[in-house]
């Protein structure tokens, strides 16, 4: 059984001290969020047909990144309450991680190692390059 922590979808501020917020952004959280991890068998096989070609194989990556864009939420929001514009950037740049990471997931090279602790470190790496590009940019 995998162990997973839902997240609720909370207002995002988006900076500007009103408490506003970013309607496609807040559907993008809930929809993310909702979506369930897969099973550990059925992860793996799917990465096993995400390394082929075609229509088959296009499903199976969307499908694994489907079930775990709520780790991108949950790393992304970590960093909340800079304004929806940075959150934004970092859910953008964690989902583009986690599309990394479907491609380069190669099970023997991890040493069985599961693929969301695989992609959990470089959805974290990802979103932290982001966040301290972006406030070197600010500051």
């Amino acid at each position: 059984m995998n162990n997973v922590v839902k997240k609720t979808a909370a207002p995002v501020d988006d900076g500007d001290g009103h408490g506003a917020t970013h309607p496609g952004l807040l559907l993008f959280i809930k929809e993310a969020s909702s979506v369930p991890p897969l099973c550990v068998e059925e992860e793996h096989r799917l990465l096993g047909l995400a390394k082929g070609r075609g229509m088959e194989a296009t499903i199976a990556r969307g499908t694994v990144i489907r079930h775990n864009l709520s780790l991108v939420v949950y790393e992304a929001k970590k960093f909340d309450g800079h304004g929806s514009a940075m959150l934004m950037k970092l859910l953008e740049a964690g989902t583009m991680a986690l599309e990394v990471a479907v491609n380069d997931f190669d099970e023997a090279q991890q040493h069985r190692k599961p693929f969301r602790d695989f992609v959990t470190g470089l959805i974290e790496n990802a979103i932290q390059r982001k966040r301290a590009e972006m406030m070197q940019a600010a500051s």
